[in-house]
């Protein structure tokens, strides 16, 4: 029996999208009928899929802000940073770009070919908010500066930290250090 055969004769007796979904795979990947086993595969799959368009998934991270989640991906060297958002059309809700360096500096920040509006909040060495800006796409015009000496930049949809009530002192936590050249 074909696989897609095999689908809808499961989807016919069981009634159950999961289960045809599950009979599409091969049966040598010994895949468990089981949520947690479904969703790792699913996760593997999107994640090779990210990869084939272009996406780096090796930059990405889970971080908190207070007690409020976002995926980033991380820009740690010159070039990631210089090249930021730039080409984006969209961001997912709780997803934005986290700009590392090297060093405390007053750091400043431009929206040169970034089509999507962006707030950037600016993070000190020890992780706290120092302040927030918005962004409005204008072709790189205007220069968006941290008010004191930060070693983060996190770049996230406008409204992304009004609508979490996240506000300056509030305290950035990675799961593991990142270093930035």
């Amino acid at each position: 029996m074909k696989p897609i055969d095999k689908a809808l004769a499961v989807r016919k007796g069981a009634g159950s999208l999961f289960t045809s979904i599950l009979s599409l795979f091969p049966l040598h990947l010994e895949i468990k009928r089981d949520p947690t086993s479904f969703c790792r595969v699913c996760l593997l799959f999107l994640l090779g899929l990210c990869s084939l368009s272009g996406c780096d998934v090796r930059n990405l991270m889970e971080i908190e802000i207070g007690s409020t989640k976002a995926m980033v991906e991380l820009a740690g060297d010159p070039e990631a940073r210089r090249k930021g958002l730039m080409g984006r059309t969209q961001l997912g809700q709780d997803q934005g770009m986290l700009m590392v360096y090297p060093s405390p500096s007053i750091l400043d920040i431009w929206m040169l070919n970034t089509a999507i509006p962006l707030d950037v909040g600016f993070f000190d060495a020890q992780g706290r908010l120092v302040n927030i800006a918005s962004m409005l796409p204008d072709g790189g015009k205007q220069i968006y500066t941290s008010m004191l000496p930060s070693v983060y930049a996190l770049e996230m949809n406008m409204g992304w930290f009004a609508r979490h009530g996240l506000k300056p002192g509030v305290k950035l936590q990675l799961p593991y250090s990142v270093q930035a050249r």
